[in-house]
């Protein structure tokens, strides 16, 4: 079982990732199938780590240090409690809201489940779309100076744009309109 396992993770440099190459769940996590009818399924990354370090306790989850859900390599991976695992996910990457607000320490109210923006409440609190601003609108997702970011990181080459619409909340389809002009014209690049 264990050499079907490895036979299904791209095993590269001790450093890299090893990305789980067969089936992925619905939230991006390796699925590995044991044996028979009644093998069980496991999340790769669990049963890496349980492979190559040892039993996981049953009130710990495995938290990817890379961040990156496919990941089966060993030193990418260390158990952790859930609250731990939330607060290094997906959400604690994010440096600005929808709106397109920085998610600095100021700007946020401390909550136990997510990071609250508190311009974006402020904005809620003047009441809704009525006189606001295009960017304040409740069904806009992305500001003017969003939108700069978007189109100047994507120039440099170093960002995807399935990235950028983790980093700021929307589609991929989304930041693809922004940065084909499809959406957003009248916002003009800084030179």
């Amino acid at each position: 079982m264990e050499e079907r396992f490895w036979a299904k993770v791209d095993r590269r440099g001790p450093d890299e990732c090893w990305p789980w190459l067969a089936y992925l769940n619905e939230n991006g996590y390796g699925i590995f199938n044991g044996p028979g009818k009644r093998g069980g399924v496991f999340k790769a990354h669990r049963f890496a780590y349980e492979l190559t370090i040892g039993p996981i306790p049953n009130d710990r989850t495995i938290d990817h240090v890379c961040r990156n859900r496919r990941c089966c390599n060993p030193s990418h991976l260390r158990i952790a409690t859930a609250k731990e695992n939330a607060e290094n996910g997906f959400y604690a990457l994010k440096t600005h809201c929808i709106r397109g607000h920085a998610l600095t320490e100021e700007n946020l109210y401390p909550t136990a489940r997510w990071r609250r923006c508190k311009e974006c409440a402020r904005i809620r609190a003047r009441g809704r779309d009525a006189v606001l601003p295009r960017e304040s609108r409740a069904h806009v997702k992305l500001s003017e100076s969003a939108v700069k970011i978007i189109r100047a990181e994507y120039r440099t080459g170093t960002v995807t744009q399935k990235a950028l619409g983790l980093r700021f909340g929307v589609s991929r389809s989304a930041i693809l309109g922004v940065l084909r002009g499809e959406n957003w014209k009248d916002v003009e690049d800084d030179a």
